[in-house]
């Protein structure tokens, strides 16, 4: 898995994710505007807004519209980035607080990639 993007000094960049591997780092944002018909609308990937697309949730077996599927406190998405199961209440990342600096900076870079592509987006209609 790559992250690929480009940058105000017109060079593409091609970054290598070491060990991500299926199914536990998947693409969330994977084609241009989300989906394969360019809405940018992130429901249209990800009903329930949990970080795990609803094609992501049909492979775990979790609901696409419910963000805790198994009721434990954690996410649909929290769970699967930590490797634990969706479906199993009694299987969780346990202590959150310990893991929260993690969680914010994946939140902030989930969000930096959402911007960039609006903002290349947008670049682009006006053109």
């Amino acid at each position: 898995m790559e992250i690929v993007f480009t940058c105000f000094d017109n060079y593409t960049y091609a970054l290598d994710v070491p060990g991500a591997t299926f199914p536990r780092n998947r693409v969330y944002w994977g084609v241009f505007m989300g989906n394969p018909h360019h809405t940018g609308n992130v429901e249209d990937i990800d009903q329930d807004g949990d970080c795990l697309s609803d094609f992501s949730e049909s492979l775990y077996g979790s609901s696409p519209v419910k963000y805790d599927t198994d009721d434990d406190g954690y996410s649909d998405g929290i769970e699967v980035f930590y490797g634990t199961d969706p479906v199993d209440a009694l299987n969780h990342p346990g202590n959150i607080g310990s893991n929260i600096f993690t969680i914010i900076m994946v939140l902030v870079a989930t969000c930096l990639v959402v911007l960039i592509l609006v903002l290349k987006y947008r670049k682009i209609i006006k053109r």
